[in-house]
């Protein structure tokens, strides 16, 4: 039940509520990920679609290395509930649907479709997913994922779908750490459309975006003050330059194995 509670005649409140979940790697894959084995990753996505975990979203994520403030080294994600729909997505979502509205079609299959026919910004691709750089990108290497079917959440996939997922993640992160030789950090945020917020199947396509800190080496990338007070983002480096790394450092990790 709702519970709305005013402070004054200032602000509103709204009581919290939510539920998290830790998802833990199998004891053996101790340190690194891209050890796990495919089907392995399968298990998160074989959770029920009414799995009990907040009533407005779903959100899937991962945190990997210090310096995004992991504090325990073995692989981990969360699913987060949350009983109101973040902003981010909030605006994600109606963009989506503005652009439906407008073009009659999906913002999220045009988007892919325009960086398939560009090219540069493509990393690498399976069957069923599409790793690129987004002109848009606010990390040097922050890459997106996106399902080349139109799906809206993570439990439509076919079992075809989750294998491929679960061999692209295992994928990016053996790129991540071959590209300077070492452990790579990154956030990773799992979008899934919203739950009982109305018929938004069409409008929103499931995709995971990374936020990786690092603009080189031994260089992080920290937020300037407009990027954090106006949300004006600014990426350092040039998306089909650092796109062109990533390519390399993904061949170099298929040649190793």
């Amino acid at each position: 039940m709702k519970i709305t509670l005013l402070t004054g005649k200032t602000f509103e409140i709204e009581r919290a509520a939510g539920l998290p979940l830790k998802v833990v790697s199998p004891p053996r894959c101790r340190r690194l990920a891209l050890r796990i084995d495919p089907k392995e990753r399968q298990a998160v996505l074989n959770l029920p679609p009414s799995c009990p975990v907040g009533r407005a979203l779903k959100f899937v994520e991962e945190n990997r290395g210090s310096m995004v403030g992991t504090s325990m080294p073995h692989p981990h994600g969360q699913i987060y509930g949350y009983s109101v729909i973040p902003k981010k997505l909030q605006l994600e979502l109606q963009s989506a649907q503005e652009y439906r509205k407008e073009k009659g079609n999906c913002l999220f299959c045009d988007m892919l479709k325009a960086e398939q026919d560009f090219g540069k910004r493509i990393v690498f691709e399976n069957d069923s997913f599409t790793v690129f750089l987004p002109f848009f990108t606010e990390y040097p290497y922050g890459i997106y994922v996106f399902s080349k079917r139109h799906i809206s959440h993570i439990t439509q996939m076919t079992d075809k779908e989750k294998t491929d997922f679960g061999i692209t993640l295992k994928q990016i992160v053996g790129m991540f750490d071959t590209m300077f030789d070492k452990e790579f950090p990154y956030m990773m945020c799992m979008h899934n459309a919203p739950v009982n917020s109305g018929d938004v199947e069409e409008d929103f396509h499931f995709h995971v975006e990374f936020f990786p800190p690092l603009r080189s080496a031994n260089q992080q990338k920290f937020n300037a003050s407009s990027e954090t007070g106006a949300w004006a983002h600014c990426n350092p480096r040039c998306p089909e330059e650092t796109a062109a790394e990533l390519r390399e450092a993904y061949d170099r990790y298929k040649n190793n194995l």
